[in-house]
């Protein structure tokens, strides 16, 4: 059994989601492989970079155009040769897009972010948007079988109608990212004795951190006590939204709404085991990583009231309305001051909830997958 995946498209150090999906996937591989050969084929600095992880893996080096869309370029022109060369059975395309390929092939989608924002920010970056729709479309109806991470992407899948009545959707859940040993609190992190309200995420409409700023607008107005002992702490590529950092000019909120950046893994692992609260109130997920993520680490989770949150976190968390700033504002304050006992009893549902989900279990139910895809 000859498996090939096509990395082609991905590059190291340009989007965390995609590095962290990949090293997970190559870590989980490297303890459940046994008779398959599986062979990655990538540009030459990717490869390198997933050596680090798995070096049971044959790897495939190619020189790669360094654009994005000289990348896909090549994938659509070359990836089907290099599979016939290397004799594959199965070609597995991880990240939501494929050419045509004569040989067995699985598509893994990790959501419908582009049919979201063509139908609900449709101005924000239409052109692009659309684009990318068009090519998940077409990719989706290429594969013999497709891999979602949620039921909730299986669902949309469904109906939008996308599936060819041949192909087989299988569900197969992310996991949790393992606590590193080593912590180190952010640099750029005020001084004192403060609770901390996690919120991390791109700077993109669909993560909504608006109304995480607006809840604390409203905890100023209406909780002066519980807002002046408490935190804002954006973490991620947000830190360059000037839009959202004027806003919390004119709100005066800069003493306790906190743009940190992308943080390393030490100074996330920091932040995050020392928050109160982990808040989530994005419009759209294909899972909720870190939900689970805090789940882990035992951190009272928020989340706006949006299908895939209920689904990923098993009821573990507090849910607010979508879009709706007073409501998890009144979250906010029912977890840092309501009964104890709440709070601890959600901690323990995430806990168990945490042990459905293993990076292990996901490699094996890919390798699944990619066999009865390819006949084996």
């Amino acid at each position: 059994m000859r498996i090939l995946i096509s990395i082609i498209r991905f590059e190291p150090g340009r989007t965390l989601g995609s590095e962290v999906y990949l090293s997970s996937l190559l870590d989980g591989l490297s303890k459940v492989m046994n008779k398959e050969e599986i062979a990655i084929v990538g540009s030459e600095e990717s490869c390198g970079w997933g050596e680090l992880f798995n070096n049971k893996i044959n790897w495939i080096p190619a020189k790669i155009p360094r654009s994005a869309v000289g990348r896909m370029i090549f994938e659509y022109n070359n990836v089907e040769k290099i599979a016939n060369n290397w004799k594959a059975n199965v070609v597995f395309f991880p990240f939501n897009i494929m050419p045509s390929m004569k040989i067995p092939s699985t598509l893994l989608i990790h959501d419908l972010v582009n049919e979201f924002y063509c139908k609900h920010f449709p101005r924000f970056r239409p052109a692009y948007f659309r684009f990318l729709r068009r090519l998940v479309r077409n990719s989706i109806k290429k594969p013999q079988s497709i891999i979602t991470i949620s039921k909730a992407i299986a669902e949309e899948l469904n109906q939008l109608n996308l599936l060819n009545v041949e192909q087989q959707v299988h569900v197969v859940s992310l996991a949790a990212n393992r606590r590193i040993n080593k912590e180190q609190r952010p640099e750029h992190l005020p001084q004192g004795n403060f609770k901390i309200i996690l919120q991390s995420g791109a700077q993109l409409p669909h993560k909504d951190h608006l109304t995480g700023i607006n809840a604390f607008v409203e905890l100023k107005r209406n909780y002066p006590n519980i807002y002046r002992d408490t935190k804002l702490i954006l973490t991620g590529d947000i830190n360059s939204d000037k839009q959202l950092k004027e806003i919390v000019r004119k709100q005066e909120l800069e003493s306790n709404v906190i743009f940190l950046g992308r943080l390393s893994p030490e100074e996330l692992e920091w932040t995050m085991q020392n928050a109160s609260i982990a808040c989530f109130p994005t419009l759209y997920e294909g899972f909720g990583l870190g939900i689970v993520d805090a789940q882990l680490r035992k951190i009272p989770v928020i989340a706006s009231d949006i299908p895939v949150l209920k689904e990923v976190s098993s009821g573990g968390a507090i849910f607010f309305e979508s879009r709706n700033a007073k409501d998890l504002a009144m979250k906010i304050v029912d977890a840092l001051v309501g009964k104890n006992d709440g709070i601890v009893k959600l901690t323990e549902i995430g806990t168990a909830n945490v042990d459905k989900y293993s990076w292990e279990v996901h490699c094996q139910k890919v390798l699944s997958i990619l066999k009865f895809t390819a006949g084996f």
